[in-house]
């Protein structure tokens, strides 16, 4: 179990079709995946995994607002390419909220769409 959870990389892959949808359902899954992952933590390899991590952001000026993952997590913004008929202003406010939690979790953010070949070909 040990070498399973210190080798894991977490993708949450959110639906932006729906746009009032996406914060809730990232959240949601933000928690329900850091309660399984934090019930397997008791390994001292991936304490010191995140230990790392907190080290490496010791000089961040905004680090009391990051409250790193306890492992490497990916968040995939997928339906880009329907995303972008909202209106401006709602997309910039949900990008932006998006961006906040990931760099708050210590996250990527990758915004994708299957019909859009240059997006596509960046999360392959």
């Amino acid at each position: 179990m040990q070498k399973r959870v210190g080798n894991t990389v977490i993708v949450i892959v959110i639906d932006l079709s729906m746009p009032s949808n996406v914060l809730p359902a990232l959240s949601k899954w933000i928690n329900a995946t850091k309660s399984v992952i934090n019930k397997l933590e008791g390994k001292t390899e991936e304490k010191l995994k995140r230990n790392e991590v907190n080290n490496s952001l010791s000089q961040s000026n905004d680090k009391k607002y990051i409250d790193p993952f306890p492992v490497p997590l990916m968040i995939v913004a997928n339906k880009y390419d329907l995303f972008k008929k909202e209106e401006r202003n709602k997309r910039m406010h949900l990008v932006q909220g998006l961006r906040f939690l990931a760099h708050g979790y210590h996250a990527n953010l990758v915004l994708s769409s299957n019909k859009d070949k240059n997006a596509k070909d960046k999360v392959q």
